[in-house]
C-alpha cells in the first residue's frame, strides 16, 4: 500500500477529484482525525498532510502509526520553480529532499539535512514513466524544503546555490540531464521525510510547478494549482501501475 500525503486542503480535494475523474475508484475513509480517501484499484491512500513541515510530520507520523501495511510514502503537492526551463504544470520527482531552512550557526559549513528518494521507485520512474509531452514534462532532481514562501528572484537564486552542494545529478524521463541545484522549492517534504525515515518507510516527493518563485507567485499559484495537481494525479496513476505490475 502506498500512502500519498498532500499538504494543503485544496491539494487534497483537487487530487482526489482528479484521480476519480481519471477512472480511479475512490471512497472517503477518514483515518482517525485525518481526512483521507482510499483507492483500492491503485493500492494507495491519499491523506491530508497539513501546512508546513511540522504539521506534515505530525500527520505522517499519526498515519503511519495506524496504517501498518504502507510500503511507500509520497509527499505530493505544488511547488515553485527554481530552474528557468521548468514551466507551470511540469512535474519534479525529487531525487533528494533538502531542508533549506535548517540552519546551524555553531558549526562552520554544516550542510542542511537531506533525504534521498527511494532508489527502487526512482529507478522505475526514471526508465518507465512517460508523460504526455504536449501537456507537461517530468524532471528528476533535488527539491528544496522549508517553511517559507519564495516570492523574489533574489531569494530563489540564493536557494538554488545553497542547495547545489548536496545535489546528485540524474537524467530525467525524457533523457535531459538535471542540473546540480534544486529544481523546485516547497514547504512540507522534509517533515514528511523525517516521519517516514523514523518509521523505516521508503519516501518520495513529487511536486508540480505552479509558479516561478517570484513576485507573481501568489497569483500564479491560484491560477495554476488545478492543472498542476491533475498532472500529479497522472504521474501517481502511472507509478502505482508500475508498483502493482
Amino acid at each position: 500500500m502506498t500512502l500519498v500525503v498532500t499538504p494543503l486542503q485544496k491539494e487534497f480535494k483537487l487530487l482526489t477529484a482528479s484521480l476519480k475523474a481519471d477512472g480511479a475508484g475512490g471512497h472517503p475513509k477518514p483515518i482517525g482525525k485525518i481526512p483521507s480517501m482510499t483507492f483500492p484499484e491503485l493500492n494507495f491512500i491519499v491523506a491530508l498532510g497539513g501546512h508546513g513541515k511540522v504539521q506534515c510530520a505530525l500527520h505522517t507520523q499519526y498515519l503511519l502509526e495506524r496504517l501498518k501495511d504502507i510500503g511507500l510514502v509520497i509527499c505530493a503537492g505544488a511547488a515553485g520553480s527554481l530552474a528557468n526551463h521548468l514551466k507551470a504544470g511540469d512535474v519534479v520527482v525529487a531525487t533528494q529532499t533538502i531542508e533549506h531552512d535548517y540552519k546551524e550557526r555553531f558549526t562552520d559549513n554544516a550542510p542542511p539535512p537531506s533525504w534521498a528518494a527511494d532508489l527502487n521507485t526512482l529507478t522505475a520512474l526514471k526508465h518507465k514513466l512517460k508523460a504526455a509531452a504536449d501537456r507537461f514534462h517530468v524532471y528528476f532532481g533535488p527539491v528544496a524544503s522549508g517553511d517559507e514562501d519564495i516570492v523574489t528572484t533574489k531569494r530563489a537564486n540564493e536557494l538554488r546555490h545553497q542547495t547545489g552542494a548536496l545535489a546528485v545529478p540524474l537524467r530525467s524521463a525524457s533523457g535531459t540531464e538535471s542540473g546540480p541545484e534544486a529544481l523546485a522549492v516547497a514547504w512540507e517534504g522534509a517533515g514528511c521525510a523525517r516521519a517516514s525515515c523514523f518509521h523505516g518507510k521508503p519516501f518520495l516527493e513529487i511536486r508540480a510547478i505552479t509558479d516561478m518563485a517570484g513576485a507573481s507567485a501568489p497569483r500564479d499559484f491560484s491560477k495554476n494549482l488545478q492543472p498542476a495537481v491533475n498532472n500529479i494525479g497522472l504521474v501517481l496513476i502511472r507509478l502505482c501501475r508500475l508498483r502493482n505490475s
